[in-house]
């Protein structure tokens, strides 16, 4: 299962469900307020094996993250914050023309 940081717009994780990902938000867990390291460790904790964020720190942290916990994913999305819609439609055009694909023990940047 797939976690949305709280950078990530909340309801990304209904897209992600038409593409049949199986995703919830941070914020819905109450995790909002985690730092990137506490994140971590609660999401793996609850079964997360795949984190999409937007924060740049929390890319360039990856490595530690990944040393911990091997086989976590990174997605570190690169689409620049918008009004919702215009943010869907532009993930959803950049998900026809190459899905994420988790690599676990890696940092994906995407699209």
């Amino acid at each position: 299962m797939w976690l949305l940081d709280a950078n990530i717009p909340i309801a990304l994780y209904e897209v992600l469900a038409e593409f049949s990902i199986k995703a919830e938000t941070a914020e819905f867990r109450g995790w909002k307020f985690l730092q990137n390291g506490q994140l971590v460790d609660a999401a793996y904790q609850a079964g997360f094996r795949c984190i999409v964020t937007q924060d740049e720190d929390f890319r360039k942290l990856a490595a530690k993250y990944l040393s911990k916990y091997p086989d976590l994913a990174i997605v570190w999305l690169r689409l620049p914050q918008n009004h919702w819609k215009h943010y869907r439609n532009k993930f959803v055009e950049s998900w026809k023309k190459r899905p994420i694909h988790p690599q676990p023990g890696s940092v994906i940047e995407w699209p």
